[in-house]
């Protein structure tokens, strides 16, 4: 009894209680500025709120249900789908068991060529008798094929699903559009959820808190938000062609090639599965004794308390600061920082970052009192730990794995993989997967790419005269920052003859030069934006006794030697220090809006033209490869490298191919640019 009465006041509060405008807090208009735009236009709201002229009416629709099916019977819906034919588009949005895929709700909307008013029907979908279920799949089926169709989130919602409960595959389709797509192409740095979306565009109010009491209203709500938002995203394009190239050029074309690879999956290998299980938990194991030979009692290294125990009362350790306030923490970059100050040689973190922190190593730099062993076994136990959770439980007891790609989730534009964290794989652990039975991977990565495009951008001589002569170029660099002569031989000083003499007044030790391995690091950090003064924490920086003010009197002396590169940045400072919200570009012309401030928005301009660039050649490159090579398949990326899949008879012609599209000619500012890749076979 109580229950319904408690229906019964919300409904009656509901229908008393006047439109609620929630607007972002005022102080996002200081402490994000990401959020900065977000907060105007929810604010500007204020005024057509108290003028009665926002939140606009709801549209009606049709409904059909198992106990509603008028619209079937009278003609309704066969006039509401003519309707919706002669239509620029129609929005489409379904409701689904989340883990079953199984169709609850179809809604559909679009913009009637008649009133001008927004129209649609809804179908509650289980419970509707067979005859009735065949009518609307072969209506929408029809339509589909007819009518350009808009998601949001077509990868990852409506293309499964309606491939699962209408049998609709993507080559059905006359034409999809994606707005959280799209809208990542416009605003990279900000959320693309709908939720988000219809905040910025739609001109209704909320309806999302509506999924569980009245779910046919919050499926309308997504469908009339969706229909919203594209037609507000179509305005920006047309103000913003180029943007609109790199949606319909990249973003569209790699639907369907993700879409095949989420349905294909990759194979485990699952003998090796449970060699790693038990590899794994042994590391788990010696980071356990390492930490307790350390702190000299049974420390648990999973224990955040303990650890800050540990650290901030026994050893005494200067707890990080954030905000100005000491931070009692030992997780993720606290750890880190706590690593790079304890010690005498700081830590590889970037190459932790790629391949995690060995065994060995650890105990080397224990042995020679180089770290603090605690905090070295508690980066060697929460590695190990992660791999088995991110990598072997999936694994465990399946014949594939199915790792989710996205290509809207970083401002970027690099591709993230969620499931199975395939990007971010191991080396020491890449072969948990396989190829199937008779075929083989052909696999690519590009060198020195950014670095590549940069020069392209910068119109820097000496660095494309390295790249078009093929010179060693992290040992050019490494001359040019310590003010020590060039080579003779600048292809491969390490072992000409001509270089004899340079060898021996450098005491040179080759590739691995304490020098040249430092130059690498450091060069392309400065050229990411970061601050010269900050980078002792790169590996050889403490051995060449590099402290702040030589680090500083490096970067001056590679920027002097590379006087077009010094210009290009200081051009690019000046230009977006110059506007509150300034546009940055790919040579491609894809773009990022920079709501960030000061520093931060500076180092943001140097690295987007670069790094964002290198996801529009990977982009082109992969759909070209989808259209000119139909029997290789997409398996996974990390990094700039690519895997994709073929039959073993085909591989030596698809691969010569191959090596053509992913090594071909770029225009870089009126430069010709070929990116030489790694190429691999495995079988």
């Amino acid at each position: 009894m109580w229950a319904s009465f408690a229906v019964a006041c919300a409904s009656l509060l509901r229908s008393m209680s006047p439109p609620v405008l929630a607007v972002l807090h005022p102080a996002d208009l200081f402490r994000d500025p990401a959020m900065v735009i977000p907060s105007l236009r929810d604010w500007s709201k204020i005024k057509l709120f108290l003028n009665g002229e926002w939140p606009a009416p709801i549209p009606e629709r049709l409904i059909i249900t198992a106990d509603n099916m008028d619209a079937l019977n009278n003609g309704a819906f066969a006039q509401c789908l003519s309707n919706a034919q002669r239509a620029p588009f129609v929005v489409v949005d379904t409701e689904y068991g989340q883990e079953s895929r199984f169709l609850t709700i179809l809604g559909l909307g679009y913009r009637d060529h008649g009133t001008h008013g927004v129209a649609g029907v809804q179908v509650e979908w289980p419970r509707l008798p067979a005859w009735a279920k065949g009518e609307v799949r072969a209506s929408f089926s029809a339509l589909a094929r007819q009518t350009p169709l808009v998601f949001q989130n077509a990868i990852g919602a409506e293309i499964p699903t309606l491939q699962k409960n209408f049998d609709l595959p993507y080559a059905a389709y006359k034409h999809l559009d994606d707005t959280m797509l799209a809208h990542a192409v416009l605003w990279s740095e900000w959320p693309h959820d709908l939720e988000f979306l219809a905040s910025m565009y739609g001109p209704y109010p909320k309806m999302k808190h509506l999924k569980s009491s009245d779910p046919l209203l919050y499926n309308w709500g997504d469908v009339i938000d969706t229909l919203a938002v594209w037609e507000g995203i179509l305005k920006e394009f047309a103000d913003d062609p180029q943007s609109e190239h790199i949606y319909r050029t990249q973003s569209l074309p790699l639907i369907p090639l993700i879409v095949e690879a989420h349905e294909r999956g990759i194979r485990v290998s699952t003998e090796r599965i449970a060699s790693l299980a038990e590899a794994l938990q042994q590391r788990i194991d010696a980071a356990s004794l390492l930490g307790m030979a350390g702190a000299g009692y049974p420390i648990s290294l999973s224990s955040p308390q303990q650890l800050q125990f540990y650290c901030y009362t026994l050893q005494k350790y200067r707890m990080p600061r954030q905000y100005g306030k000491a931070l009692r923490s030992i997780a993720g970059d606290r750890l880190a920082e706590l690593r790079l100050r304890v010690g005498t040689e700081p830590p590889d973190l970037e190459s932790e970052e790629r391949q995690g922190l060995a065994l060995e190593e650890a105990q080397r730099r224990v042995h020679e009192c180089a770290a603090d062993p605690v905090l070295e076994a508690r980066v060697l136990y929460a590695n190990a730990a992660q791999e088995i959770s991110h990598y072997i439980a999936p694994c465990r007891g399946v014949e594939r794995i199915y790792p989710e790609f996205s290509i809207h989730a970083q401002a970027n534009a690099r591709w993230s993989t969620t499931g199975v964290p395939m990007a971010q794989l191991p080396e020491h652990l890449r072969d948990i997967v396989r190829p199937d039975e008779g075929c083989v991977w052909l696999g690519y990565d590009w060198d020195q790419i950014e670095l590549r495009i940069l020069a392209a951008l910068a119109q820097d001589q000496p660095l494309l005269e390295a790249f078009a002569k093929g010179w060693d170029l992290h040992t050019l660099n490494m001359s040019d920052l310590f003010g020590l002569p060039y080579p003779v031989d600048r292809v491969d000083p390490h072992r000409s003859h001509a270089d004899a003499d340079w060898r021996t007044q450098l005491t040179w030790r080759g590739k691995e030069d304490i020098r040249r391995v430092f130059a690498k690091r450091f060069v392309y950090r400065l050229c990411y934006g970061g601050d010269p003064r900050k980078s002792g924490d790169i590996p050889g920086a403490k051995q060449l006794n590099l402290d702040a003010a030589k680090l500083s009197q490096a970067a001056n002396r590679f920027l002097l030697a590379h006087p077009a590169l010094s210009a290009w940045r200081a051009q690019v400072a000046q230009t977006v220090a110059a506007v509150r919200f300034p546009t940055v570009r790919t040579f491609m012309g894809r773009r990022r809006v920079l709501l960030s401030e000061g520093p931060k928005r500076i180092r943001e301009a140097y690295d987007y033209p670069m790094q964002a660039a290198v996801s529009d050649v990977a982009n082109c490159t992969a759909v070209q490869i989808y259209r000119e090579l139909p029997d290789l398949h997409f398996m996974y990326q990390m990094h700039d490298g690519w895997w994709w899949q073929c039959v073993q008879h085909g591989a030596v012609t698809t691969m010569k191919r191959l090596k053509e599209i992913v090594e071909q000619a770029w225009t870089v500012n009126e430069h010709a640019i070929t990116f030489p890749a790694t190429f691999k076979v495995r079988e």
